[in-house]
Protein backbone atom coordinates (compact mmCIF):
# COMPACT_ATOMS: atom_id res chain seq x y z
CA UNK A 1 0.00 0.00 0.00
CA UNK A 2 2.97 2.47 0.75
CA UNK A 3 4.76 1.53 -2.73
CA UNK A 4 1.15 2.17 -4.07
CA UNK A 5 1.19 5.36 -2.24
CA UNK A 6 4.41 7.00 -3.16
CA UNK A 7 4.03 6.26 -6.89
CA UNK A 8 0.78 8.19 -6.98
CA UNK A 9 2.42 10.90 -4.96
CA UNK A 10 4.99 10.70 -7.28
CA UNK A 11 3.37 10.93 -10.59
CA UNK A 12 0.95 13.94 -8.56
CA UNK A 13 4.32 15.74 -8.24
CA UNK A 14 5.50 15.04 -12.49
CA UNK A 15 2.23 16.62 -12.98
CA UNK A 16 3.12 19.80 -10.85
CA UNK A 17 0.25 18.95 -8.86
CA UNK A 18 2.32 19.37 -5.82
CA UNK A 19 -0.45 20.25 -3.15
CA UNK A 20 -1.88 16.39 -3.83
CA UNK A 21 1.82 15.37 -3.94
CA UNK A 22 2.19 16.30 -0.28
CA UNK A 23 -1.47 15.33 0.56
CA UNK A 24 -0.44 11.68 -0.41
CA UNK A 25 3.07 11.33 0.94
CA UNK A 26 1.63 12.77 4.30
CA UNK A 27 -0.86 9.66 4.33
CA UNK A 28 2.23 7.45 3.54
CA UNK A 29 3.99 8.75 6.31
CA UNK A 30 1.27 8.41 9.17
CA UNK A 31 0.78 4.88 7.55
CA UNK A 32 4.38 4.37 7.54
CA UNK A 33 4.43 5.37 11.60
CA UNK A 34 1.24 3.14 12.16
CA UNK A 35 3.17 0.21 10.63
CA UNK A 36 6.05 0.99 12.86
CA UNK A 37 4.26 0.98 16.00
CA UNK A 38 2.22 -2.08 15.71
CA UNK A 39 4.51 -4.06 13.78
CA UNK A 40 8.22 -3.12 12.59
CA UNK A 41 9.14 -1.65 16.03
CA UNK A 42 7.68 -4.90 18.07
CA UNK A 43 9.08 -7.26 16.19
CA UNK A 44 12.54 -5.47 16.16
CA UNK A 45 12.78 -5.12 19.65
CA UNK A 46 11.57 -9.32 19.68
CA UNK A 47 13.90 -10.54 17.47
CA UNK A 48 17.00 -8.53 18.15
CA UNK A 49 18.94 -11.05 19.55
CA UNK A 50 18.89 -12.74 16.60
CA UNK A 51 21.03 -10.28 14.93
CA UNK A 52 24.11 -11.16 17.41
CA UNK A 53 23.21 -15.36 17.45
CA UNK A 54 23.27 -15.05 13.47
CA UNK A 55 24.46 -11.65 12.25
CA UNK A 56 25.58 -13.59 8.95
CA UNK A 57 22.46 -15.28 7.72
CA UNK A 58 20.39 -13.58 4.51
CA UNK A 59 17.47 -12.83 6.41
CA UNK A 60 19.57 -10.76 9.41
CA UNK A 61 21.77 -9.07 6.56
CA UNK A 62 18.17 -8.16 4.58
CA UNK A 63 16.37 -6.88 7.88
CA UNK A 64 19.42 -4.65 8.59
CA UNK A 65 19.54 -3.06 5.13
CA UNK A 66 15.65 -2.79 5.41
CA UNK A 67 15.89 -0.69 9.46
CA UNK A 68 18.82 1.33 7.50
CA UNK A 69 17.35 2.20 4.55
CA UNK A 70 13.73 2.54 6.18
CA UNK A 71 15.01 4.41 9.18
CA UNK A 72 16.59 7.21 7.29
CA UNK A 73 13.36 7.30 5.16
CA UNK A 74 11.36 7.12 8.16
CA UNK A 75 12.66 10.11 9.60
CA UNK A 76 13.12 12.18 6.42
CA UNK A 77 9.68 11.70 5.17
CA UNK A 78 8.12 12.37 8.67
CA UNK A 79 10.40 15.87 8.88
CA UNK A 80 9.65 16.65 5.33
CA UNK A 81 5.95 16.21 5.88
CA UNK A 82 5.64 18.27 9.08
CA UNK A 83 8.22 21.50 7.71
CA UNK A 84 5.34 21.41 4.52
CA UNK A 85 2.19 22.11 7.04
CA UNK A 86 0.32 21.52 4.05
CA UNK A 87 1.23 25.20 2.64
CA UNK A 88 -0.21 26.06 -0.41
CA UNK A 89 3.43 27.71 -1.17
CA UNK A 90 5.57 25.69 -3.60
CA UNK A 91 8.22 28.01 -1.31
CA UNK A 92 8.05 25.43 1.35
CA UNK A 93 9.28 22.19 -0.84
CA UNK A 94 12.08 24.73 -2.62
CA UNK A 95 15.21 23.48 -1.96
CA UNK A 96 14.65 19.81 -1.02
CA UNK A 97 14.48 18.03 -4.61
CA UNK A 98 17.54 16.34 -3.58
CA UNK A 99 16.36 15.35 -0.44
CA UNK A 100 13.25 14.37 -1.00
CA UNK A 101 14.37 12.30 -3.95
CA UNK A 102 17.13 10.16 -1.64
CA UNK A 103 14.01 9.72 0.48
CA UNK A 104 12.04 7.89 -1.83
CA UNK A 105 14.70 5.73 -2.99
CA UNK A 106 15.56 4.45 0.70
CA UNK A 107 11.98 4.38 1.05
CA UNK A 108 11.61 1.79 -2.01
CA UNK A 109 14.63 0.11 -1.18
CA UNK A 110 13.33 -0.59 2.67
CA UNK A 111 9.65 -1.44 0.84
CA UNK A 112 11.57 -4.35 -1.49
CA UNK A 113 13.83 -5.45 1.49
CA UNK A 114 10.69 -5.44 3.84
CA UNK A 115 9.14 -7.89 1.38
CA UNK A 116 12.17 -10.11 0.98
CA UNK A 117 12.58 -10.04 4.67
CA UNK A 118 9.24 -11.55 4.95
CA UNK A 119 9.79 -13.75 2.39
CA UNK A 120 12.81 -15.32 3.96
CA UNK A 121 10.72 -16.01 7.01
CA UNK A 122 7.85 -17.69 4.51
CA UNK A 123 10.50 -19.70 2.77
CA UNK A 124 12.14 -21.15 5.78
CA UNK A 125 8.34 -22.50 6.96
CA UNK A 126 6.17 -21.09 9.07
CA UNK A 127 6.33 -24.18 11.35
CA UNK A 128 10.07 -24.20 11.97
CA UNK A 129 9.91 -20.93 12.45
CA UNK A 130 7.35 -21.04 15.32
CA UNK A 131 8.68 -23.92 17.07
CA UNK A 132 12.19 -23.31 16.79
CA UNK A 133 13.61 -21.13 19.67
CA UNK A 134 15.75 -18.50 18.59
CA UNK A 135 14.87 -18.82 15.38
CA UNK A 136 13.89 -15.20 13.50
CA UNK A 137 10.33 -15.24 14.83
CA UNK A 138 8.23 -12.21 14.09
CA UNK A 139 5.84 -10.42 16.35
CA UNK A 140 2.82 -11.25 14.09
CA UNK A 141 4.09 -15.07 14.03
CA UNK A 142 4.56 -15.36 17.69
CA UNK A 143 0.93 -14.63 18.38
CA UNK A 144 -0.25 -17.27 16.13
CA UNK A 145 2.23 -19.38 18.37
CA UNK A 146 0.17 -18.47 21.14
CA UNK A 147 -3.16 -18.46 19.52
CA UNK A 148 -2.24 -22.28 18.63
CA UNK A 149 -0.35 -23.24 22.07
CA UNK A 150 -3.74 -21.75 23.72
CA UNK A 151 -5.84 -23.92 21.33
CA UNK A 152 -3.86 -27.19 22.00
CA UNK A 153 -3.88 -26.88 25.84
CA UNK A 154 -7.53 -26.41 25.76
CA UNK A 155 -6.99 -23.18 27.44
CA UNK A 156 -9.42 -20.49 27.56
CA UNK A 157 -9.16 -16.72 27.63
CA UNK A 158 -9.94 -15.48 30.87
CA UNK A 159 -10.23 -18.87 32.64
CA UNK A 160 -7.40 -18.66 35.67
CA UNK A 161 -8.58 -22.44 36.86
CA UNK A 162 -6.03 -23.69 34.91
Amino acid sequence: MLAVLLAWGGLQAKTRKFRNHGKLLAVAVGLNIISFLLVMGPSLVFNFGIVITEPTSPGVIITIIHAIGGGYAFLSGTLLVSSWRFSDSFASCAGRKTRMRITMELWMLATLTGIASISTIIFRGLPSALNKPGSNQYWALSVISLSNYIKASGTKLGNHDG
